[in-house]
């Protein structure tokens, strides 16, 4: 069966009534062999006036037969977006995760400074003691 589409009343079979193999014409929007152009046009020309006319139905055409077309290309994306957010947000937990890591190792470290202080200042009182009792044996 062949498909029939509807443009601004105008009706046509769409069997053989369009390409999206080839080369862009280089004027209007139609093969040598008469056929409706549906690929690839740089930007100035597709917006240009010679094609403004056949835009919608060149995008329609697009849309319903050619595979990875607008339809599929808004969705993938749409999809690529979707997956950079979802990158986005893993790396910043990754990032806080190592700040949280670099944090814990600075207070860890901290602590130990701490506790070295606090072995210096036992060091230092036991050392004073023993030179008190070494000099007052010296003494006597």
């Amino acid at each position: 069966m062949t498909d029939v589409f509807t443009f601004d009343g105008f009706e046509d079979s769409m069997t053989d009534a369009f390409t999206f193999d080839g080369e862009t014409p280089s004027t209007g929007v139609h093969t040598i062999d008469g056929k409706l152009y549906c690929g690839h046009y740089s930007g100035t020309k597709w917006f240009s006036a010679e094609i403004k006319p056949f835009r919608d139905q060149i995008t329609e055409l697009r849309l319903k037969y050619q595979k990875g077309g607008a339809a599929n290309n808004k969705t993938s994306k749409q999809q690529k977006a979707k997956q950079r957010r979802q990158e986005s947000k893993i790396m910043k937990a990754k990032r806080q995760v190592q700040e949280l890591q670099n944090i814990s190792e600075i207070m860890e470290a901290k602590q130990q400074i701490q506790e070295l202080k606090n072995m210096n200042e036992q060091l230092k009182r036991n050392l004073s003691a023993l030179q008190c009792c070494y000099c007052l044996r010296g003494q006597i």
